[in-house]
């Protein structure tokens, strides 16, 4: 048998990255899927989990829908980071590059300014063109 013609690959976004789990006064946090039923997305929910791995509760941390997204593109926005703060609570980065603050004790989320952008290498006073 002889098959020819040519092979077109689907190019979608990766994966999600696996972010690690982080564990605050026993319970377990880290990134769960959403049911679009139910939930009306799939990303952007964050489970608690007990000791023996049960969910104890799930929330939403951004909004994800697809009337969300750019036109014409409904792929998730997956975490991309989650960092345990000093004052206990969660930073959480999404693939967007939007960043959330939640607080466990309050199950509070907090949308954060975008970091301050930092200079391009080769930029500044000294590299400034003569007038």
């Amino acid at each position: 048998m002889t098959v020819s013609g040519r092979v077109h690959a689907v190019v979608s976004q990766p994966p999600p990255k696996m972010i690690r789990p982080i564990t605050i006064d026993g319970i377990t946090y880290h990134a769960v899927a959403g049911k679009p039923e139910e939930d009306g997305q799939i990303a952007g929910f964050l489970g608690a989990f007990d000791a023996d791995e049960r969910l104890l509760w799930k929330v939403k941390i951004y909004d994800d829908r697809p009337t969300a997204h750019a036109a014409g593109d409904a792929k998730p926005i997956y975490f991309a980071d989650m960092t345990l703060l000093a004052d206990g609570s969660l930073e959480i980065v999404n693939r967007a590059g939007k960043r959330f603050r939640f607080d466990p004790q309050t199950r509070a989320v907090t949308a954060l300014p975008a970091p301050a952008a930092k200079p391009r290498a080769g930029y500044g006073a000294k590299h400034r063109p003569e007038i």
